[in-house]
């Protein structure tokens, strides 16, 4: 099967999973982990530090932080989740049968870095466990290629959760990242949730077009 076959065959299968209420679950909480811990990293990478990360049942997030650069932070949450949905799906898609165990491997070691260091609750802590269980049965996949197509399929589910979860913020007037950068830079919100919005199909088009490189 050519890769843009399956490129649309993923598209589908993240299409109907996320209509399946319980199934949908852990990969939506994947989505908002690579949220949070895109806001932290910058948080870090602009002289700041993270101070905890929370992760809440109904897929919402929280990463309190200490310093750093407030605009990128703020920009770094769904921008990220769209750069680690592109990065899973490519490195899935192009590592050697010898590399895909280190990728889930370090995958796996984020989620108990984060939960070891920044999560400061039990339902944190559960939701952290849950999404180092799907990693690790990931790498328990037998066949080389059921455990590729099992993180492209996670990759293609962050990129279009990237596209949708921006979009939630239309109905809010004050909450969220788009409210706060329109606070720091008198630019409409709606201005930010677009960006973030054509970002993420950006990102799905690179992906479909073979043009971004892990």
């Amino acid at each position: 099967m050519s890769e843009r076959r399956q490129f649309v065959l993923l598209l589908l299968m993240a299409l109907l999973l996320a209509q399946i209420p319980v199934l949908s679950v852990p990969f939506g909480w994947l989505t908002t982990f690579f949220h949070e811990i895109s806001h932290g990293l910058v948080a870090l990478l602009t002289g700041g530090s993270i101070e905890s990360i929370r992760l809440r049942l109904d897929g919402s997030g929280l990463c309190i932080s200490r310093g750093g650069n407030a605009m990128l932070m703020l920009l770094a949450g769904y921008s990220g989740a769209v750069l680690w949905g592109m990065l899973i799906y490519r490195m899935a898609q192009r590592v050697s049968h010898r590399y895909v165990g280190i990728m889930i491997a370090l995958l796996a070691l984020l989620l108990v870095f984060a939960a070891l260091c920044y999560a400061r609750d039990g339902v944190s802590w559960l939701i952290l466990a849950v999404l180092l269980t799907l990693m690790l049965l990931v790498g328990k996949l037998r066949h080389l290629q059921g455990s590729k197509l099992a993180l492209r399929l996670i990759g293609m589910y962050i990129m279009l959760d990237a596209v949708r979860t921006p979009l939630y913020l239309l109905y809010t007037s004050r909450a969220g990242d788009a409210a706060a950068l329109a606070d720091i830079t008198l630019i409409p919100r709606l201005v930010w949730i677009a960006l973030w919005v054509v970002l993420a199909l950006t990102g799905l088009y690179m992906v479909w077009r073979g043009e971004w490189s892990a």
